[in-house]
């Protein structure tokens, strides 16, 4: 099976108790990807913290080379937080259990965010999240995690976001969630539980594409994989929909 593939359905199989490695990262700094627009500042912020995969498995490099594009050209300065290459790890998980823990990505995510403050060239009350997958469910911890530290972040994006492990939150930041309907990999019913505060105090949005599956910006997937816990693959309805109802949401 491919590794994409085989790395996103071990999310579906194995308890989330199961930490076959964990490591902290000796310095996620050294493994940031920054860029930003033309010009002196400040920009406002996007952290990107990408699914199990990582910015280098199969699929995704272009992928978020297009998100990265398009957000600087937006005026964004735009970070990835590579979390695999900081902790020595080729993704989420393998066959023997997780590899890092929610709450361990979500420390990179949140370190990228402080070091950004840092930056004269950022604006540092406009930093916003965005993740995908167990990405999007990294995001949701950092929330968590911002809140118990006084750290201020701005507002989320979560695309098609995995919630089994990741920490709740209460702080009403504005969140802006996608979901496809047909995504039996990570079905947004997991999540309900750990952001139930988000949608009773209506911080959070939620954006239903009733045909799409897991992974559906991915358009370097055009037809679909299918494995044992589920199908993803690209629905360019969704893909495009999503985008510009993410840039909206990050103009406000």
């Amino acid at each position: 099976m491919r590794r994409i593939a085989y790395v996103l359905l071990v999310l579906g199989a194995l308890p989330i108790g199961t930490i076959a490695r964990s490591a902290q990262a000796a310095s996620v700094a050294d493994f940031y990807e920054l860029a930003k627009p033309a010009g002196k500042g400040p920009f406002p912020a996007v952290v990107l913290a990408p699914g199990c995969g990582g910015f280098h498995d199969e699929y995704t490099p272009p992928v978020f080379d297009k998100y990265r594009k398009r957000l600087v050209d937006d005026g964004f300065a735009v970070i990835n937080v590579d979390f695999t290459k900081a902790h020595d790890i080729p993704g989420c998980a393998n066959d023997k259990g997780f590899l890092i823990t929610s709450e361990d990505y979500a420390k990179d995510i949140l370190t990228a965010v402080t070091d950004l403050t840092k930056d004269s060239s950022i604006d540092p009350t406009r930093i916003h999240l965005m993740g995908w997958s167990f990405g999007g469910g990294a995001v949701f911890s950092a929330l968590a995690l911002a809140e118990r530290e006084s750290v201020k972040i701005n507002s989320v994006v979560a695309f098609f976001p995995f919630c089994k492990g990741a920490l709740a939150w209460k702080q009403p930041t504005p969140v802006l969630t996608f979901v496809g309907l047909a995504d039996k990999i990570a079905p947004f019913e997991q999540c309900k539980d750990l952001v139930k505060d988000a949608l009773d105090n209506k911080s959070m949005r939620v954006v239903e594409y009733p045909d799409a599956l897991h992974s559906f910006d991915q358009f370097t997937v055009t037809t679909p994989i299918t494995g044992p816990y589920g199908t993803f693959g690209y629905n360019e309805k969704a893909a495009t929909q999503s985008w510009s109802e993410l840039e909206a949401f990050l103009k406000k």
